[in-house]
Formats: C-alpha cells, structure tokens, sequence
C-alpha cells in the first residue's frame, strides 16, 4: 500500500519549537524530580528501598506504554495522540503535586510516565515524517538533543531550587500551565494528521503483551534491591516477562498488522542502535539519580547546591547537540556511537573516584563534564542511527517509540541494578556508606558503557555517504 504524504505545515519552523517544548517538557520532569528525592523520602516515609520506585513507575509508565504510542500514533493520526498526551501528562502532574501518600504518589507518577509515552512517541515521529532524511533531519534531531540538554540542565536548577524554596509539590505543579498550553497550542500548529488505518487495526494484544513484558521486568529489577535477586518478588515477575515476551514473538509472526513487524528486526541500525540505547538510558537515568542521592547524603549538599554541582552533566547537551548531529553526518553512526558510550564510561569511571572527600573541583568536575558531553554524544547518535532505516513514512511512530522504549527500559533496569549495588555495597553507617556504594556503582556503570561500545562496533554499519537532506527550512508537513 502506498503510503500518503503527510500533511503539509504552514509554519514547519513553529511546528518544531512546539515539538521541541514537548520533549522538553519530559525531560524536565524526569530530572528535576530527582532533586526532590531526599525530600519525598522525608515527607511521604519512603524507605531506601522502596524511594527508587518514585522514578521506576514514571519509567514504566514511559517505557511500558512507548511502543504502543509509536504505533497509535501512525494508525490513528500523530496530532491526536500528541493532545491526549498532553492532558494525561497535566492531569498527572496535579495528582503528584497533591499527593497524600507515597502510594498516590507512585500512582500519578505511573500515569504521568504513561501521558510522556504518548506526547513524546508522537512529537518524535512528526520530526522524523516533517523533516527530510539526511541532513534535514539529522539537524532537527540535533536540536531535540539540544532541547533535552536544557531541559536536563535547567531541571537541575529548578529541581533544586523549587524543592527547596517551595517545597518537591511544586517540581510537579509548575508543569500543569505549560503542558496545558501545549496541548492547546498543538490544536492550533500541527497539521491533522488521518492516520494509516488501512493497515489494519491496532495489535491490541501485541500491544498488551509488549507493554506488560517491560512493566515486570522494570518490577523485577526493582525489587531485587529490597526483596534480594533470589526472591519470589523478582523471579516471579522476570518469569512471567519471559513468558509474554514469547507470547508476544509468536503472536507477531501470526497477526496481520503486528505493532512490531518482524522485518524491523532484521535491520542492522534499528536493533544495534536500540541495544546501544538501552545502555545509553542505563547510565542516564541510573547514574543520575543516584548522583543526586551521593552529592546531598554523602557530601552534604543542599538541593540547590547538588543542582549546580549537577550543571556539568547537562552541559554537554547544552553546548554540543547540534555539533553532535554534523559529527554523526561527518564520521558515522559506528565510529560516533561507539565513541561517545566509550567517553560516557570513562565519565562514570571517574565519578567513581570522588569519595566522600575527594575534591569536587579537581576530581568530580571533569568526570561529571566528560559523563555530560558523553550522554549527549550518545543520544543524538543513537536517535540518528536507529531512525535511519525506519524512521519515515507510516513507520515513524514505531522507530520513535522503540528508541525510546530502549531509553526508558535501560534507564530502569540501569537504576534497579545500579541501586542495588549501591545499597548493597557497604555496610558502613552514614556519608561513608553512601560514598562506598556510589563508587562501586558508578564502577558497574563504566563497565555497562564498554559492553555497548564492543555491541555498537559489532551491529551498527554505517550510512551510505551518497545521501543527502535539504535543511529545516525545506520542511514537509507532520
């Protein structure tokens, strides 16, 4: 079936800033409740096993629902799943901001990780239809790096700044007048789009099967920390993973429509570059959260101090992503990846080396600064190298929803096992053991980047050089 061109913008250059809001949106929110933690922890009574679960149930409402938002926003028009997105995101957001107890807010963390799936999976793929493959696009995904770069960079200040001078509620309700706005904005800015229905329906079952198989392995790993690897809490759920992940492979091959058809996975780029996305969001979200919990218990730092001291890893983002996507264009998706998860270890290899007294200046600055520049080398090189085979026409929601599953389960797997290391790691009481357990962690991190750098010289091949895409300004429609 020969697919229809998609609607054309008015105002493509309009079209991708609220796109980009939308992915700043998600970032910001991912990252300035990370500065909240320690505040959470002493108001809702968390325990230290259980506070990674305020993050783990955003990422499983993210990851767990990413590739069901892909591709219901190919079958039933991007714009439409984009604005549902939006209002479940604000709806969630007010739910956390006035939580009762650690239950509620696990809860609306969960639904607020679910409206994420939906506006980013959506955003993405009106980025990868709109704008022209090659350097047009390879440009706008450069400045989507550019977007999360700020949105991570200010999300340390905010997280900070708002947790400690209005209280972690606020990390939350300052969201709800700007997604709203968004949600009313993309009504009036993107193009309706009717969707590729004649495909076939949407693969509900592929799609309960996919999205519950990543909910409990996100459990599993999550549990591990309190419950132990052997216990019938992480067995149990890991089982049951395995099962719908078979369930879910057979199901594929039978279906008309499969939400994940099985040629996909014979494309070299989409499966090395979401292998490398997995370690790329294993040591995003896994060191940063657990970064912020060293620099306020085992260096004593304030939430707005930790923010600033946490600038460095944003940094990178900031000032490199659109150098990063010429880079890309300049040496290869291989070469470049490969490169940028060897720099992210080597970051965490030095985190690793700070120690409860070690010098934040000399020790910790280049470490964090090289871990910054690494992570946005990584991403911008890994949203290129797996959208290039794939990320266009009616398959363009399902390549934005797959890298970003691949973000969102690394990242939780990343943090279960990284903060199970790191509680597990000392037995020594107070700022010691909290150092002690970061350093082993941030070790284990490192090691995790050099296995995705042997992965990425393995799978990923290089685009043909021949190639070629007009700028921004010679947008199609989304």
């Amino acid at each position: 079936m020969v697919q229809p061109a998609p609607p054309r913008s008015a105002h493509p250059n309009l079209l991708l800033a609220l796109l980009l809001l939308t992915q700043f949106l998600v970032v910001l929110l991912d990252v300035d409740a990370t500065l909240a933690l320690p505040a959470i922890q002493r108001d809702l009574g968390f325990s230290g096993a259980d506070l990674q679960w305020v993050q783990t149930a955003y990422m499983i409402g993210f990851g767990g629902f990413l590739l069901l938002a892909g591709r219901a926003a190919d079958l039933f028009g991007r714009r439409r799943v984009l604005v549902a997105g939006l209002a479940v995101f604000t709806a969630a957001s007010v739910g956390c901001g006035l939580a009762p107890t650690a239950v509620t807010l696990v809860a609306g963390r969960a639904a607020q990780g679910f409206g994420s799936a939906l506006a980013a999976a959506a955003a993405l793929s009106i980025i990868t239809v709109t704008f022209t493959r090659g350097a047009g696009r390879d440009r706008a995904l450069g400045l989507l790096g550019l977007v999360s770069g700020v949105a991570a960079t200010l999300g340390l200040l905010v997280g900070g700044v708002v947790t400690e001078l209005m209280g972690w509620r606020w990390v939350f309700l300052i969201m709800v007048p700007v997604s709203a706005a968004a949600a009313l904005a993309t009504l009036r800015v993107v193009p309706a789009h009717p969707g590729t229905r004649g495909d076939g329906p949407l693969d509900v079952v592929g799609a309960v099967a996919a999205s519950l198989a990543v909910a409990l392995i996100v459990v599993s790993v999550a549990e591990s920390g309190s419950a132990g690897w052997g216990s019938a809490a992480v067995l149990g759920p890991l089982a049951g993973a395995l099962v719908l992940a078979a369930a879910f492979a057979a199901w594929e091959r039978r279906v008309r429509a499969p939400i994940l058809p099985p040629h996909i996975l014979r494309l070299r780029n989409v499966v090395g570059g979401n292998l490398a996305t997995l370690v790329f969001g294993a040591l995003l979200l896994g060191i940063l959260a657990l970064l912020s919990v060293f620099l306020q218990e085992a260096r004593g730092l304030s939430p707005i101090e930790c923010g600033l001291w946490m600038l460095p890893t944003g940094l990178g983002s900031l000032t490199l992503s659109v150098a990063a996507s010429r880079l890309v264009g300049r040496f290869g998706f291989r070469r470049m990846l490969a490169g940028a998860l060897g720099l992210t270890a080597a970051g965490s290899a030095g985190l690793s080396a700070v120690g409860a007294d070690g010098s934040l200046w000399l020790v910790y600055l280049p470490a964090a600064a090289a871990f910054g520049i690494g992570i946005c080398f990584s991403e911008v090189s890994s949203v290129i190298t797996t959208s290039d085979d794939l990320g266009h026409g009616a398959e363009a929601g399902l390549s934005s929803g797959l890298w970003s599953t691949s973000t969102q389960v690394g990242g939780a797997i990343g943090l279960g096992i990284l903060a199970t290391v790191m509680a597990h790691a000392s037995d020594e009481p107070g700022a010691a053991g909290v150092a002690a357990g970061f350093r082993d962690a941030a070790l284990l991190g490192a090691g995790i980047g050099a296995v995705g750098v042997l992965v990425v010289l393995a799978v990923v091949r290089d685009r043909a050089p021949a190639r070629c895409g007009s700028p921004i300004s010679s947008a199609r429609g989304g």
